[in-house]
Protein backbone atom coordinates (compact mmCIF):
# COMPACT_ATOMS: atom_id res chain seq x y z
CA UNK A 1 0.00 0.00 0.00
CA UNK A 2 1.60 3.14 -1.28
CA UNK A 3 0.90 6.12 0.94
CA UNK A 4 2.60 9.39 2.21
CA UNK A 5 4.94 9.63 5.21
CA UNK A 6 3.53 11.87 8.02
CA UNK A 7 7.32 11.97 9.37
CA UNK A 8 10.78 10.54 7.88
CA UNK A 9 13.24 9.87 10.50
CA UNK A 10 16.99 10.57 9.36
CA UNK A 11 20.30 9.44 11.02
CA UNK A 12 22.41 12.38 12.13
CA UNK A 13 20.76 16.20 12.37
CA UNK A 14 20.18 18.73 9.72
CA UNK A 15 22.83 18.96 7.27
CA UNK A 16 24.31 15.25 7.83
CA UNK A 17 24.00 13.38 4.62
CA UNK A 18 21.17 11.36 5.29
CA UNK A 19 19.21 14.83 5.84
CA UNK A 20 20.62 15.45 2.61
CA UNK A 21 19.13 12.35 0.64
CA UNK A 22 15.89 12.55 2.50
CA UNK A 23 15.20 15.94 1.32
CA UNK A 24 16.32 15.11 -1.99
CA UNK A 25 14.20 11.73 -2.19
CA UNK A 26 10.83 12.82 -0.50
CA UNK A 27 10.78 16.47 -1.13
CA UNK A 28 9.12 18.68 1.69
CA UNK A 29 8.37 16.60 4.86
CA UNK A 30 8.72 16.66 8.07
CA UNK A 31 12.08 15.58 8.98
CA UNK A 32 13.20 13.67 12.74
CA UNK A 33 16.78 14.32 13.28
CA UNK A 34 18.25 10.98 15.70
CA UNK A 35 21.66 10.60 16.87
CA UNK A 36 21.54 7.05 16.64
CA UNK A 37 20.64 4.60 13.93
CA UNK A 38 18.92 2.63 16.79
CA UNK A 39 16.80 5.53 17.47
CA UNK A 40 15.40 5.54 13.56
CA UNK A 41 14.61 2.26 14.02
CA UNK A 42 12.66 3.05 17.06
CA UNK A 43 11.28 5.96 15.77
CA UNK A 44 9.39 4.04 13.14
CA UNK A 45 8.52 1.32 15.13
CA UNK A 46 6.30 3.39 17.09
CA UNK A 47 4.19 3.91 13.84
CA UNK A 48 3.40 2.19 10.47
CA UNK A 49 2.64 6.04 9.34
CA UNK A 50 6.36 7.20 9.99
CA UNK A 51 9.54 5.88 7.95
CA UNK A 52 13.20 6.04 8.05
CA UNK A 53 16.57 6.68 6.38
CA UNK A 54 19.60 4.87 7.47
CA UNK A 55 23.15 4.66 6.24
CA UNK A 56 23.92 1.02 5.43
CA UNK A 57 27.36 1.05 3.42
CA UNK A 58 29.90 3.27 2.43
CA UNK A 59 32.32 2.55 -0.80
CA UNK A 60 35.35 4.21 1.78
CA UNK A 61 34.20 2.96 5.55
CA UNK A 62 32.75 0.15 4.97
CA UNK A 63 29.39 -1.58 6.20
CA UNK A 64 27.45 0.18 9.18
CA UNK A 65 27.25 -2.30 11.49
CA UNK A 66 24.93 -0.45 13.58
CA UNK A 67 22.33 -1.06 11.19
CA UNK A 68 23.17 -4.62 10.31
CA UNK A 69 22.31 -5.13 13.67
CA UNK A 70 19.15 -3.33 13.79
CA UNK A 71 17.78 -5.32 10.99
CA UNK A 72 18.88 -8.64 11.92
CA UNK A 73 17.56 -8.00 15.89
CA UNK A 74 14.05 -10.20 16.10
CA UNK A 75 12.79 -7.37 17.99
CA UNK A 76 12.53 -5.30 14.68
CA UNK A 77 9.40 -7.18 13.98
CA UNK A 78 7.40 -5.55 11.01
CA UNK A 79 9.76 -3.45 10.49
CA UNK A 80 10.80 -3.73 6.42
CA UNK A 81 13.20 -2.37 3.90
CA UNK A 82 11.26 -0.55 1.55
CA UNK A 83 13.89 0.85 -0.78
CA UNK A 84 17.40 1.57 -0.90
CA UNK A 85 18.94 5.11 -2.20
CA UNK A 86 22.36 5.84 -2.99
CA UNK A 87 24.20 9.51 -3.07
CA UNK A 88 27.26 10.36 -4.77
CA UNK A 89 29.28 11.81 -1.60
CA UNK A 90 31.08 15.49 -2.80
CA UNK A 91 32.52 16.58 0.49
CA UNK A 92 33.69 20.13 1.64
CA UNK A 93 36.52 21.25 3.86
CA UNK A 94 34.88 23.76 5.76
CA UNK A 95 36.57 26.11 8.64
CA UNK A 96 37.83 30.13 9.46
CA UNK A 97 39.13 31.99 6.00
CA UNK A 98 42.80 33.35 7.00
CA UNK A 99 43.10 30.85 10.11
CA UNK A 100 45.95 28.24 9.90
CA UNK A 101 44.38 24.43 10.13
CA UNK A 102 45.80 22.30 13.06
CA UNK A 103 42.96 20.08 13.69
CA UNK A 104 40.40 18.52 11.71
CA UNK A 105 36.89 16.56 12.61
CA UNK A 106 34.74 14.50 10.47
CA UNK A 107 32.77 11.64 11.21
CA UNK A 108 34.45 8.13 10.87
CA UNK A 109 34.11 7.65 6.98
CA UNK A 110 34.77 11.27 5.40
CA UNK A 111 38.22 10.74 7.36
CA UNK A 112 38.84 7.89 5.87
CA UNK A 113 38.46 9.14 2.56
CA UNK A 114 40.17 12.01 2.81
CA UNK A 115 42.99 11.01 4.94
CA UNK A 116 45.68 10.90 1.93
CA UNK A 117 44.66 14.14 0.46
CA UNK A 118 44.27 15.50 4.50
CA UNK A 119 48.23 14.19 4.60
CA UNK A 120 49.60 15.68 1.57
CA UNK A 121 47.56 19.28 2.26
CA UNK A 122 47.52 19.00 5.96
CA UNK A 123 50.32 17.34 7.11
CA UNK A 124 50.13 18.51 10.70
CA UNK A 125 46.92 18.44 11.30
CA UNK A 126 45.32 16.17 14.26
CA UNK A 127 42.30 14.37 12.70
CA UNK A 128 39.60 13.48 14.97
CA UNK A 129 36.33 11.79 14.61
CA UNK A 130 33.22 12.51 15.86
CA UNK A 131 29.65 11.39 15.77
CA UNK A 132 28.52 13.26 11.98
CA UNK A 133 29.47 15.53 9.89
CA UNK A 134 27.06 18.02 11.42
CA UNK A 135 29.05 17.59 14.49
CA UNK A 136 32.33 18.37 13.64
CA UNK A 137 31.11 22.01 11.33
CA UNK A 138 30.06 22.72 15.38
CA UNK A 139 33.09 21.89 16.93
CA UNK A 140 34.98 23.26 14.15
CA UNK A 141 32.66 26.47 14.78
CA UNK A 142 33.66 27.21 18.59
CA UNK A 143 37.61 26.06 18.18
CA UNK A 144 40.18 28.09 16.82
CA UNK A 145 42.63 26.45 14.33
CA UNK A 146 39.71 23.74 13.56
CA UNK A 147 38.31 22.45 10.32
CA UNK A 148 35.49 19.99 9.84
CA UNK A 149 34.66 18.00 6.68
CA UNK A 150 31.18 18.00 5.52
CA UNK A 151 28.45 19.37 3.35
CA UNK A 152 28.20 22.91 2.23
CA UNK A 153 24.71 22.94 4.03
CA UNK A 154 26.70 22.56 7.47
CA UNK A 155 28.81 25.59 6.76
CA UNK A 156 25.90 27.25 6.36
CA UNK A 157 24.46 25.90 9.46
CA UNK A 158 27.41 26.94 11.54
CA UNK A 159 28.60 29.84 10.59
CA UNK A 160 31.73 28.73 8.57
CA UNK A 161 33.58 29.52 5.41
CA UNK A 162 33.67 26.64 2.59
CA UNK A 163 37.72 26.69 2.30
CA UNK A 164 37.34 24.26 -0.75
CA UNK A 165 34.94 21.88 -2.38
CA UNK A 166 34.82 19.32 -3.54
CA UNK A 167 38.26 17.65 -1.99
CA UNK A 168 39.25 14.05 -2.27
CA UNK A 169 37.08 13.51 -5.82
CA UNK A 170 40.41 11.33 -7.35
CA UNK A 171 38.10 7.89 -5.47
CA UNK A 172 34.77 7.61 -5.83
CA UNK A 173 32.77 7.83 -2.85
CA UNK A 174 29.60 6.34 -2.33
CA UNK A 175 27.14 5.48 0.34
CA UNK A 176 23.75 3.45 0.31
CA UNK A 177 20.91 4.42 2.43
CA UNK A 178 17.92 2.32 3.40
CA UNK A 179 14.25 3.73 3.33
CA UNK A 180 12.75 1.50 6.31
CA UNK A 181 8.96 1.46 7.41
CA UNK A 182 6.33 -1.26 8.28
CA UNK A 183 6.19 -4.09 6.14
CA UNK A 184 3.19 -3.83 3.29
CA UNK A 185 3.53 0.31 3.58
CA UNK A 186 5.18 1.69 0.57
CA UNK A 187 6.89 5.45 0.29
CA UNK A 188 8.07 5.98 -3.36
CA UNK A 189 10.30 9.15 -3.86
CA UNK A 190 10.75 10.64 -6.89
CA UNK A 191 14.11 8.85 -8.57
CA UNK A 192 13.87 6.04 -11.05
CA UNK A 193 13.89 2.14 -10.17
CA UNK A 194 16.93 1.21 -11.32
CA UNK A 195 16.45 -3.20 -10.38
CA UNK A 196 15.31 -4.95 -6.78
CA UNK A 197 16.90 -6.36 -3.99
CA UNK A 198 15.94 -8.92 -1.43
CA UNK A 199 17.19 -8.66 1.85
CA UNK A 200 17.42 -12.07 4.19
CA UNK A 201 18.01 -12.37 7.83
CA UNK A 202 19.30 -16.03 8.04
CA UNK A 203 20.46 -18.36 11.27
CA UNK A 204 22.19 -21.28 10.14
CA UNK A 205 23.29 -24.48 11.89
CA UNK A 206 26.68 -23.75 14.14
CA UNK A 207 28.27 -26.86 11.89
CA UNK A 208 31.37 -27.08 9.29
CA UNK A 209 29.92 -26.56 5.87
CA UNK A 210 26.67 -24.85 6.58
CA UNK A 211 26.93 -21.93 5.21
CA UNK A 212 28.58 -23.03 2.11
CA UNK A 213 25.42 -25.55 1.63
CA UNK A 214 23.22 -22.48 1.94
CA UNK A 215 24.60 -20.37 -0.74
CA UNK A 216 24.90 -23.15 -3.02
CA UNK A 217 21.69 -22.68 -3.99
CA UNK A 218 21.58 -19.22 -5.27
CA UNK A 219 24.69 -20.14 -6.98
CA UNK A 220 22.42 -23.20 -8.87
CA UNK A 221 19.78 -20.95 -9.43
CA UNK A 222 21.96 -18.02 -10.96
CA UNK A 223 20.96 -15.65 -8.25
CA UNK A 224 23.59 -13.12 -7.40
CA UNK A 225 24.41 -12.30 -3.63
CA UNK A 226 25.42 -8.84 -3.84
CA UNK A 227 25.68 -8.43 0.72
CA UNK A 228 26.33 -11.19 2.98
CA UNK A 229 27.06 -9.81 7.09
CA UNK A 230 27.50 -11.88 10.08
CA UNK A 231 25.59 -10.51 13.44
CA UNK A 232 25.95 -12.06 16.77
CA UNK A 233 22.86 -14.02 18.21
CA UNK A 234 21.98 -11.45 21.53
CA UNK A 235 22.42 -14.16 24.80
CA UNK A 236 24.00 -16.83 22.26
CA UNK A 237 27.66 -16.60 22.85
CA UNK A 238 29.50 -17.85 18.99
CA UNK A 239 26.11 -17.82 17.45
CA UNK A 240 25.41 -15.67 14.56
CA UNK A 241 22.53 -14.18 12.39
CA UNK A 242 23.37 -13.76 8.31
CA UNK A 243 22.11 -10.40 6.88
CA UNK A 244 21.81 -11.47 3.14
CA UNK A 245 21.38 -9.04 0.46
CA UNK A 246 20.04 -10.96 -3.39
CA UNK A 247 19.42 -9.03 -6.56
CA UNK A 248 16.02 -9.66 -7.94
CA UNK A 249 12.83 -9.40 -6.38
CA UNK A 250 10.82 -12.09 -4.45
CA UNK A 251 8.58 -12.51 -7.17
CA UNK A 252 11.64 -13.55 -9.78
CA UNK A 253 11.07 -17.51 -10.73
CA UNK A 254 14.65 -17.79 -10.15
CA UNK A 255 14.35 -16.21 -6.17
CA UNK A 256 11.82 -18.18 -5.82
CA UNK A 257 13.58 -21.54 -6.25
CA UNK A 258 16.62 -20.52 -4.53
CA UNK A 259 14.66 -19.33 -1.67
CA UNK A 260 12.49 -22.81 -1.59
CA UNK A 261 15.79 -24.58 -1.34
CA UNK A 262 17.48 -22.63 0.95
CA UNK A 263 14.64 -23.62 3.73
CA UNK A 264 16.35 -26.90 3.87
CA UNK A 265 19.90 -25.50 4.20
CA UNK A 266 18.86 -23.27 7.08
CA UNK A 267 16.99 -23.13 10.87
CA UNK A 268 15.59 -19.74 10.05
CA UNK A 269 15.32 -17.63 7.05
CA UNK A 270 13.16 -14.32 7.36
CA UNK A 271 12.28 -11.49 4.36
CA UNK A 272 13.05 -8.12 5.58
CA UNK A 273 11.93 -6.71 2.02
CA UNK A 274 11.95 -6.83 -1.15
CA UNK A 275 12.53 -3.57 -2.81
CA UNK A 276 13.52 -1.25 -5.20
CA UNK A 277 16.91 0.39 -5.63
CA UNK A 278 16.92 3.92 -7.72
CA UNK A 279 19.01 6.12 -9.08
CA UNK A 280 21.99 7.74 -7.39
CA UNK A 281 21.41 11.30 -6.09
CA UNK A 282 24.40 13.67 -6.12
CA UNK A 283 25.03 15.77 -3.37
Amino acid sequence: MSVVPKSIAHFGPEGSFANMVAREHFGKREFVPCQTVGEVFGFVTSSPEHCGIVPVENSTGGIIQETIREIARESTGKVQILEEVTLDVKLALLGREGVGITKVYSYFAPLDHCRSWLRENYPEAQLVSVGSTPKAAALAAEESGAAAIGTQKSAELHGLDILQYPIAIDVPNVTQFLVIGYEGQSFPGEAETEGFKTSLVVKLANEAGSLCRFLSVFDAQGVNLSRIESSPVLGEPNTYRFFIEIEGSEGDAAVIGALDAAQASSISIRSVGSYPAVSRYQS
